[in-house]
């Protein structure tokens, strides 16, 4: 009873992560104009090539203190690229090496766009070779929206476009994600339910889409929005898709199928997510 005292210390074994309740083992840090990442929950960081006037146009542009969620990747393998997207008009930083050197990489404009900013940004690697970028607009009255795909198989050192379902419509680019080069989702914004989007997937590497089924599986009520897909796993003949809430909440649903069409709800979780400072 009476006055209590909680007495933290650092670690002292080395393998042991500095800050795993609050930050995640792959994540960003911006500081004095500076851009760095880290693999492993801040114990190291890996400098951006990226100027400080380029970083304060990109947030400018952002409207925010951070970056635009899914506009950088980073894996737990450092035989990975790294990339993240930076400025107004889209141009896409790659390290193959650890952060050691960077190449960039252009894809399309405003102008080539209607005249539209290209404001969603996403980006992600599968392996050492295969990696997908997808970047779209804003809808606007009598033209819609614009989005695009590109798929890379040498590392990003070239890209290929891709075909998507739903191009021109008022669908926008949520989300993107990638289990091998054959396997993916897309979730787009859905027009008559906003608080859970449209979700589209491939098991032809782009060839094919199907509209996936997931909202029959009877949701939980905690489960109040969901607008991104974190990750695809596989165990066996079964994937597992796990949905989250960006960084708007920490809230996760996972989901099992075997087709990739139709899902089944699995389980609820939280897990930690960036948070600016």
């Amino acid at each position: 009873s009476g006055q209590q005292y909680l007495y933290v210390f650092d670690s002292t074994l080395e393998d042991t992560p500095i800050n795993p309740n609050y930050m995640m083992e792959t994540d960003y840090y911006i500081n004095n104009g500076k851009l760095q990442f880290t693999r492993d929950y801040g114990k190291t960081y890996i400098d951006a090539d990226i100027t400080e006037e380029d970083l304060e146009e990109t947030l400018n542009f952002y409207g925010s203190l951070s970056l635009e969620e899914n506009s950088w990747f980073l894996s737990t393998n450092d035989l990975i690229p790294i990339a993240y997207f930076y400025g107004e008009e889209p141009v896409l930083k790659i390290s193959n090496d650890n952060g050691k050197t960077w190449s960039e990489h252009k894809f399309i404009t405003s102008s080539e766009t209607l005249g539209k900013e290209i404001t969603r940004r996403v980006v992600g690697f599968t392996s050492q070779n295969f990696g997908y970028v997808l970047l779209g607009t804003d809808w606007t009255m009598g033209s819609g929206e614009i989005k695009k795909l590109y798929f890379t198989y040498d590392g990003g050192s070239s890209w290929e476009e891709i075909p998507l379902p739903l191009n021109g419509t008022s669908h926008v680019v949520y989300d993107f994600c990638m289990y091998d080069e054959l396997v993916g989702v897309l979730v787009l914004r859905d027009t008559l339910e906003a608080n859970f989007p449209l979700v589209y997937s491939t098991v032809s590497g782009g060839k094919t889409w199907n509209e996936v089924r997931y909202r029959d599986s009877n949701l939980p009520d905690e489960i109040t929005f969901l607008s991104d897909v974190d990750r695809i796993e596989k165990d066996g003949d079964t994937y597992y898709i796990k949905m989250g809430q960006g960084d708007s909440g920490t809230l996760k649903a996972t989901f099992r199928t075997g087709d990739m069409i139709s899902w089944s709800f699995v389980k609820t979780s939280e897990e930690n997510i960036h948070t600016v400072g």
